[in-house]
């Protein structure tokens, strides 16, 4: 099993930034609802909000999206240009022209595997967490960092 988390090392930096990279991009796209977007939390809320991050880890809609993110980033393995994620027409192209360099079958399979990632992404963003993220769109890079502290080591993932 060491092996395993050892070889997976690499793996988990990529879908961590990768993941981080789409979580600030969500964030960003949602600063307008909250005119507050980093000016800080106060001490109430910090506290507030980690609690909630790790309420919410334990919630069935997040297992879901982290598991189902894993095994999408398991396949792409390599994404040179993460813009290429961001759109359903960019991904389908990035998907047809590199598809060599991926675990994916076809194309299609790395089309409706990154489909079914981002609706169960929507699924957690907009179920009963609104409140997390709201206060997490206030929150500074520093409290930020601070909440999602527990993020640090999510290798039971990588064991499924």
């Amino acid at each position: 099993m060491i092996i395993g988390v050892i070889v997976n090392n690499n793996f988990m930096k990529k879908y961590l930034l990768v993941l981080a990279f789409l979580t600030i991009f969500q964030l960003s796209y949602s600063q307008e609802l909250n005119p507050r977007f980093r000016k800080g939390l106060s001490e109430t809320e910090f506290l507030k909000a980690k609690e909630h991050y790790v309420e919410l880890t334990k919630t069935t809609a997040y297992i879901e999206q982290r598991k189902a993110g894993f095994a999408f980033f398991r396949k792409v393995e390599k994404v040179d240009n993460l813009d290429a994620l961001l759109t359903d027409e960019s991904w389908a192209e990035w998907a047809s022209e590199n598809l060599k360099l991926t675990k994916f079958t076809t194309t299609e399979e790395a089309i409706n595997m990154r489909k079914t990632l981002l609706e169960l992404k929507k699924k957690f963003y907009e179920g009963e967490n609104t409140e997390y993220f709201y206060l997490l769109q206030a929150a500074t890079i520093e409290q930020m960092k601070a909440i999602l502290e527990p993020e640090k080591n999510p290798i039971e993932l990588l064991q499924d």
